[in-house]
């Protein structure tokens, strides 16, 4: 159940104050069992919630959360503004694993400073942002026995800088591209999973220790990543030619918080040309993908069996024809 609430009043000329609250109450239960079938029967039930591990059959979350957000025009097409959030997201049970604990809702303080610009008669488009996250029982991913698992760090922050923009540099030719700088780092987490061995402890077979990752990167937050792509379209006689161009890079990020499986530096170029009808209603697009045959994970997993990546596919080439009515 939620009820929220927001307003926008004009304090001074070109220049609004934005408020706004919600108040969110959840109720979750849980009830069942699991079965564990071999040979066509069950081998083992367990009740859920599990009955001698002081879980809660019901678990409930009340939260209040508010926004407070000025900004101001200094031109028809300059736009500044600061902003103050709060925030949670819901704890909840772990449906596959009845024996473990629910975990917490994480909430967060969230402060932005930023410019939305449109210069040079709309020709060149800029945004400029600086923030700042504070976390507290933030939710994390472990992969136990087969199962992925959410369970809280303690506090971790972040800030840094976004920047985008694009730039019409002529008659159907754009140019667009995004640069981000996060620093990330937990401040507390004393529970945290490590698969590799730590001081007062070696993980054994298939299992981890824990220990205190206050200090290490949150999992899949690249410290730098950048693109840069340019569009440019020729109308002909016979239809419109369109050329695209992308450029991908991102810095090393880790898979959790323990910093010990990474995806290192890597960067990906995509580039297609297509062919529009007159009438628009004919699309043929030739395309190639991750041009550069770079090797890289979509997927990063820690568990059990040690670390898992899936990669992500080699260079692609393909063909893409389309309709409209």
């Amino acid at each position: 159940m939620g009820i929220y609430a927001q307003a926008t009043y004009e304090i001074l000329p070109r220049t609004r104050l934005t408020m706004g609250g919600r108040f969110t109450y959840e109720d979750k239960q849980e009830s069942g069992s699991q079965t564990l079938l071999a040979a066509g029967g069950p081998i083992s039930v367990t009740p859920a919630p599990s009955p001698g591990l002081g879980i809660p059959s019901s678990i409930d979350f009340k939260r209040f959360n508010y926004r407070v957000a000025l900004d101001h025009k200094f031109t028809p097409d300059i736009l500044g503004y600061l902003s103050f959030n709060t925030g949670f997201k819901s704890g909840g049970y772990v449906l596959a694993s009845p024996t473990v604990q629910p975990y917490a809702p994480e909430s967060i303080k969230a402060a932005e400073i930023g410019l939305k610009t449109q210069l040079f008669d709309r020709r060149v488009r800029l945004n400029l942002a600086g923030f700042y996250y504070d976390y507290k029982n933030i939710q994390v991913q472990r992969f136990s026995a087969g199962t992925i698992v959410i369970y809280n760090g303690a506090k971790a922050e972040l800030y840094g800088v976004d920047l985008d923009g694009e730039v019409a540099i002529a008659r159907g030719l754009t140019i667009n591209g995004g640069l981000s700088y996060i620093h990330d780092r937990f401040k507390s987490f004393p529970n945290a999973d490590f698969i590799i061995p730590i001081e007062g402890c070696v993980p054994a077979p298939g299992g981890v220790c824990q220990g205190s990752a206050a200090g290490n990167k949150l999992p899949f937050t690249p410290t730098v990543s950048l693109n840069v792509g340019g569009d440019y379209k020729i109308e002909t006689d016979v239809g419109t030619l369109g050329l695209n161009a992308t450029y991908f890079w991102s810095s090393r990020f880790y898979a959790a918080p323990d910093n010990v499986l990474s995806q290192p530096a890597y960067d990906l170029v995509n580039a297609s040309v297509s062919w529009t009808s007159v009438d628009g209603h004919v699309t043929i697009r030739l395309w190639g993908k991750n041009l550069g045959g770079t090797v890289y994970a979509t997927s990063l997993l820690e568990g059990f069996s040690g670390g898992v990546r899936s990669l992500g596919s080699p260079r692609t080439y393909g063909m893409t024809a389309g309709f409209t009515f």
